[in-house]
């Protein structure tokens, strides 16, 4: 069961940040979780919200600014006195394709992702090799569908909303390889029946021994959790 580090290490370390992947490859996480935006200047950017507000205190929304702009924005969050800049996706694969790490790839969506990001996301994949030790995953079918349209063979994940019944057949719709399920829906059946149908089965976000135990047993290929070296630990106990 591989260990995705929810954007970065990011309990012990500022969230989406150079810093915070840092700490989950000195953690032995087999990959990171990231979240996209694209900037004024249609350049990915790395940060989960959509405004600046939460992370570094400014009060401004992400599609407005510059990416150079962006990348001077300390997003350090409750880490006060730390410098974190907010990293260009390019900067994080860069370092990325010097590393064994995977690295799943969350568009949001917004009126501006939902148009040009796919494409701007795997130039960058593209630019850095990185295509086989990507996965392109999103709560937004349409982008999902979009992403296949650019390149089948990128590996895609749903993250699912709607009765439990339909995920087989929504994943199916946008040609997903997989699905990102929120831990309140884990169970050994759903999984079981997932797989089954050819489908990757991952949960987020698992912060605790137990539901890191828990997810091994019920067939996970892989858990999201923003506390690595706990699911490293618990793994090894396992193995």
């Amino acid at each position: 069961m591989d260990i995705f580090a929810h954007r970065g290490a990011s309990k012990a370390a500022p969230e989406n940040t150079m810093a915070s992947f840092q700490l989950a490859l000195a953690n032995d996480s087999d990959g990171v979780e990231l979240d996209v935006h694209l900037s004024a200047d249609g350049v990915p950017v790395v940060i989960h919200d959509n405004t600046l507000l939460r992370t570094a205190g400014i009060d401004a929304e992400v599609h407005t600014l510059s990416a150079a702009d962006l990348t001077k924005c300390n997003a350090n969050g409750r880490w006060k006195g730390l410098h974190t800049p907010i990293p260009t996706l390019d900067k994080v694969l860069q370092w990325g394709m010097h590393t064994p790490l995977l690295f799943n790839i969350e568009l949001k969506s917004s009126p501006t992702n939902d148009a040009h990001a796919p494409e701007k996301v795997l130039e960058s994949v593209f630019q850095y090799s990185l295509q086989k030790r990507c996965i392109v995953s999103s709560f937004s079918a349409e982008l999902l569908t979009h992403v296949k349209k650019v390149d089948d063979a990128i590996e895609t994940a749903w993250l699912p909303s709607g009765p439990v019944r339909e995920w087989s057949a929504q994943a199916n719709a946008c040609r997903a390889n997989g699905i990102h399920m929120n831990q309140r829906f884990a169970n050994k059946r759903l999984v079981s029946r997932l797989r089954s149908e050819q489908l990757y089965v991952r949960v987020y976000t698992v912060n605790t021994a137990l539901g890191t135990m828990l997810a091994r047993r019920m067939g996970f290929d892989g858990v999201i959790t923003d506390k690595p070296a706990m699911a490293r630990a618990v793994m090894k106990r396992q193995s």
